[in-house]
């Protein structure tokens, strides 16, 4: 019945304008093909409070996110792997990667996502120690007693009278592990106590992989505007990973923030002298074509109609 009276519409609207046949039956078949979308009338009470959002839809970049996927899946399967987006600004990497974190989170997997701020200086705190704080403060919430009990006697075990050193650096371990003492006087020469912070720091994150019976993923969004500290982390994990769990990696940056000397590079590099699997995917601005679909598709209207919303002549 809707499609008949869509019809009856289409026809008389066409007949009026002129509108040439090939495009009459075009938005006949999109009626046919996408009846949800085409056949329906939004309303102003249909639209989300945030206004017009994009569905789930990958428009285009269906074979990027396939390609992401089948990494994520071999790293499963034991492979070591780190993914990288690259891409001008606005391209849609964050996008892509929010997308891949729900599937792994769906797939009981653990996302720990880092979002670099180009502004290092207004935080003091290093973004990963950052995220890794608030990391100890949720696992109480999201484990049971039981697993809490069992990880807390690993991190002391695995850190022994150096915990103490990794509770300044993260304070609410003190969540998981109970007090410690602050006063203890270690033995040993802390003559490079940045490289020790940094060994320790991926020492917890190859805790967390270690115990956890669960997938971890590393996300690192904006990793050109990285601080040094979190770089140097990463890569302690990566040279850590052979002999652990494996953690899943994976980094978008902006091509015009990453010259051939950024300190990422050096990552990726060390990524291939320990033999981890690597994933490259470069995002390109999509075309009118598919800017037009989308339009279209968000309106409910026959792309032919939101061309000139789209930029397509």
């Amino acid at each position: 019945m809707v499609f008949r009276f869509r019809f009856s519409c289409l026809l008389h609207t066409s007949l009026i304008n002129s509108t040439k046949m090939p495009d009459v039956t075009s938005d006949l078949q999109l009626m046919v093909d996408k009846p949800l979308i085409f056949l329906h009338n939004p309303t102003i009470s249909d639209l989300p409070s945030a206004g017009f959002q994009l569905k789930d839809d990958l428009f285009t970049r269906d074979q990027e996110y396939a390609s992401l996927l089948d990494a994520y899946r071999r790293f499963k399967s034991g492979s070591l792997e780190l993914a990288t987006i690259s891409g001008s600004s606005g391209v849609g990497k964050s996008y892509i990667m929010s997308q891949l974190s729900r599937s792994i989170t769906l797939d009981n997997g653990i996302i720990m996502s880092v979002k670099f701020n180009q502004l290092k200086h207004a935080d003091p705190s290093p973004a990963l120690v950052s995220i890794l704080n608030d990391y100890c403060s949720t696992f109480i919430e999201t484990n049971d007693s039981a697993y809490v009990k069992i990880f807390a006697s690993k991190l002391r075990e695995v850190f022994a009278e150096d915990v103490h050193h990794l509770v300044k650096i993260l304070p609410n371990l003190t969540k998981i592990i109970g007090c410690v003492a602050t006063d203890v006087t270690s033995r040993q020469d802390y003559v490079n106590g940045h490289k020790k912070m940094v060994y320790q720091i991926a020492q917890f994150v190859q805790a967390i992989s270690n115990c956890s019976k669960k997938t971890v993923t590393l996300s690192l969004d904006d990793v050109h505007w990285a601080d040094e500290f979190s770089l140097a982390v990463l890569e302690q994990i990566i040279i850590m990973s052979p002999t652990n769990k494996g953690i899943f990696l994976i980094a978008c940056y902006r091509d015009e923030e990453m010259n051939s000397y950024h300190p990422f590079r050096k990552i990726i590099d060390i990524c291939s002298e320990h033999d981890v699997e690597i994933t490259t995917l470069h995002l390109e601005c999509v075309d009118k074509s598919t800017v037009n679909t989308t339009v279209s598709e968000l309106l409910s209207l026959s792309p032919r109609l939101v061309r000139s919303l789209s930029g397509k002549s």
